[in-house]
């Protein structure tokens, strides 16, 4: 039978760990660990009757187990004659510390597939040396059995997911639905270390099907909940990966078994207000479908959340279920033992040179060590600075000393601003692209944006294809996610970081990313003018204008952008970052405008965006170019447009008003009473002259008979018809 683990990829360490959880369910609890280092007999004890080797045949009486781990990289054969000349050595050593107490039973478990002959050798070996009794021999392939008997094992040892053969495992049609997210996390949990935040992660998810995933960047917050993820995958669960909550309720299956990752889910480096306000809109409802069949990850950079909690309705959304704490888990917290796991699976993975494999063991301390130990920046350590066995790689530079180690885990963005530096400009042009967006991107929408930036090039350009080509592989990656759609994201959010500290550091640049800014990154340079209780953390993370003609830029971009055509989505994004430079007096409490010096206001740099912001929502061509709009997202913009609004010395009105409340009479009900409440609190005068009374007697009617029919559901709203009947009579 085929291996269903690469069983002998794991280390030593790993392999002596995972053979004595296996033989505490095989054999029993009593299995004592095992003892000494990688080389020499490594052995354990267990004394009574177990239902070993078969279920038909039991052996009893004084048991000893001996692991012996064999790097079979070095080829099969090599590493079988390796087994058998150092076994006969060993079981010698094993045999005199208890020739006292000689064992009945012997039982030799290793990663190395052995055939019948190698078996035989091997226990003629044990004869040889004075054993007596009955001798078994357990080889990678029947390790790999004993998985297969407890499948429970696999939820200690994720890594074994990343070695596996999924086809053996996942039926085939749950792996087909989840092929692209177990395709792009599954190589990468071969390094996967069982950390107490993962334990933890996994507790709640089992009481409470919903984990937030909390920590700094570079922690392994991703990686855990890939963890988890491939976990449930072997358990018969589909993995979707979603971005926004309403992929949720669109493809939740009530009797499917399901479990929805949402990476980043309130913004990638900083506070997205678009993705939040989605997220709050919709959590309880998604929480209230949460169960064993249903189950739900976040993950976000802790400030970032901390922000979006303070400064959206995202806080009362989670107050309630039932208490944010009880799903929140810190990543990043780690023990000096599970840095030292960290380091070892990465450097045993990578295919180091045996100069780089000796540097770490020599330096392994003081880099497990380091303050700036993380698992990040181990796996950029061993994978792009250390030079492996046939590396022809020009981009990185040999790394021959302690001191190279040091620089890099001091300031790991120093490499990567040389690589940056090192690309042409179309490529630089593509990686500043995709700053405009909070997370992963389409194709199209990156195209986009590059072909708007590039088109100002005075340099020959590459094509928009060519260029994610050659970034692919180093700052760029594709992922799938719901509804099979294809998105461009950087490898790691770090790499973001480090373009945001480029354009922070360099004049030209920022000036050139504000002026070909799209909509969303206009959003992002609002939000980073925006105050923060956490700006210590925050000015790390955010591009904002620098200065008065910085700030023209940006103005004159806010105009330029709203006469095209723009997405609901975009409008939103900018509506709700603007709506973060209006005075508060609490994150999530705004001064009225009676309260405030709108003419200080308005000469501020807040108030020339908010202003900027409400003018050019408000100008016709907004209506005339975005007539697909329905009239609840007509609804949902004006709400926003007139809440800023009314911090303007003058408040404008809006120009398309006549026309979009033509609207009303075509509308649902629903709808329209919707659009019209929002009309007439804010302009009285457009709501009369476009709703006739006729029409608001159809209005009445309609909310007269749905308060009948919830009367008639038996549903307790006596306290709330007064109140919706005075809301909706005009």
């Amino acid at each position: 039978m085929a291996l269903r683990y690469r069983i002998g990829a794991i280390g030593w360490y790993n392999f002596e760990t995972l053979v004595q959880t296996l033989l505490k369910g095989v054999i029993g609890s009593g299995v004592t660990s095992f003892g000494g280092s990688k080389d020499g007999g490594r052995d354990a004890t267990f004394e009574g009757e177990a239902c070993f080797p078969s279920e038909h045949t039991n052996w009893g009486g004084r048991w000893t187990f001996q692991v012996k781990y064999v790097d079979i990289e070095q080829g099969a054969e090599t590493a079988r004659a390796q087994l058998k000349n150092t076994f006969r050595k060993e079981i010698q050593s094993i045999l005199a510390k208890r020739k006292q107490t000689q064992p009945d039973n012997y039982i030799l478990i290793t990663d190395v597939p052995l055939t019948a002959k190698n078996r035989e050798d091997i226990e003629k070996s044990a004869h040889e040396a004075g054993f007596r009794g009955n001798f078994q021999t357990i080889d990678g392939n029947e390790v790999c059995e004993f998985l297969d008997m407890f499948p429970q094992v696999r939820r200690s040892y994720p890594q074994l997911l990343g070695l596996a053969d999924l086809d053996h495992i996942l039926n085939r049609e749950l792996y087909i639905r989840s092929e692209a997210y177990i395709l792009n996390w599954q190589p990468r949990l071969s390094t996967f270390v069982r950390t107490e935040a993962y334990n933890q992660a996994l507790t709640t998810f089992r009481e409470r099907y919903f984990v937030v995933l909390d920590g700094p960047p570079e922690a392994g917050k991703s990686t855990i909940a890939a963890a988890l993820a491939l976990l449930h995958a072997a358990d018969g669960f589909e993995i979707i990966d979603v971005r926004d909550p309403e992929h949720v309720f669109r493809i939740y299956g009530p009797d499917q078994l399901q479990l929805f990752v949402a990476d980043d889910a309130v913004g990638s480096v900083s506070f997205d207000p678009g993705l939040t306000d989605s997220w709050s809109r919709d959590l309880a409802g998604i929480l209230r479908k949460l169960d064993t069949k249903h189950l739900l990850v976040w993950t976000a950079r802790s400030y970032v959340l901390e922000e979006a909690l303070a400064e959206s309705r995202l806080g009362e959304a989670v107050r309630d279920f039932p208490g944010v704490h009880e799903v929140l888990v810190e990543v990043g917290r780690l023990s000096e033992f599970e840095k030292a796991e960290i380091l070892y699976n990465h450097a045993k993975q990578a295919g180091l040179c045996e100069a780089s494999r000796a540097l770490i063991r020599e330096n392994a301390g003081k880099i497990v060590g380091h303050p700036n130990f993380t698992p990040e920046r181990i796996r950029q350590l061993v994978e792009i600075v250390l030079p492996k066995d046939g590396d022809e790689n020009t981009i990185k530079a040999v790394a021959a000393t302690w001191e190279d180690i040091e620089r890099f885990l001091q300031d790991p963005g120093t490499r990567w601003h040389q690589a940056y530096g090192s690309l042409s400009p179309p490529e630089q042009m593509l990686l500043t692209s995709m700053l405009d967006f909070g997370g992963g991107v389409t194709f199209d929408d990156l195209q986009r944006a590059y072909t708007s930036r590039s088109s100002q090039l005075s340099c020959p350009r590459f094509g928009f294809d060519e260029c994610v080509e050659r970034l692919k592989h180093s700052f760029l990656r594709i992922v799938t996610r719901y509804p099979g759609l294809e998105y461009v994201d950087f490898q790691h959010p770090s790499l973001r970081d480090m373009l945001l500290s480029q354009l922070r550091n360099d004049e030209r640049a920022r000036r050139r990313y504000i002026q070909f800014a799209s909509p969303l990154g206009i959003s992002s340079l609002i939000r980073g003018m925006a105050p923060s209780p956490r700006t210590d953390q925050k000015d790390e993370h955010v591009v904002r204008p620098n200065n008065g003609e910085e700030l023209t830029i940006l103005l004159n971009r806010i105009s330029d952008v709203s006469s095209g055509t723009l997405s609901v989505s975009d409008w939103h994004a900018i509506l709700l970052a603007t709506d973060l430079l209006l005075p508060r007096s609490s994150p999530n409490t705004r001064i009225s405008p009676a309260e405030v010096d709108l003419s200080s206001l308005a000469n501020s740099w807040s108030g020339k965006v908010i202003e900027a912001v409400v003018c050019a929502f408000g100008c016709r061509s907004t209506f005339d170019r975005n007539q697909r709009y329905s009239v609840a997202q007509w609804t949902l913009l004006l709400g926003q447009y007139y809440g800023l609004a009314v911090y303007l010395v003058s408040p404008p009105s809006v120009k398309f008003m006549s026309d979009l409340a033509k609207r009303l009479k075509d509308a649902e009900p629903e709808d329209g009473i919707a659009l019209a409440t929002v009309i007439h609190d804010s302009e009285p005068l457009a709501f009369k002259q476009a709703v006739s009374r006729q029409l608001m007697a159809s209005w009445n009617t309609y909310i007269h008979d749905e308060l009948d029919r919830l009367i008639e559901a038996g549903e307790n709203i006596s306290a709330r018809v007064e109140d919706w009947g005075q809301e909706h009579e005009y």
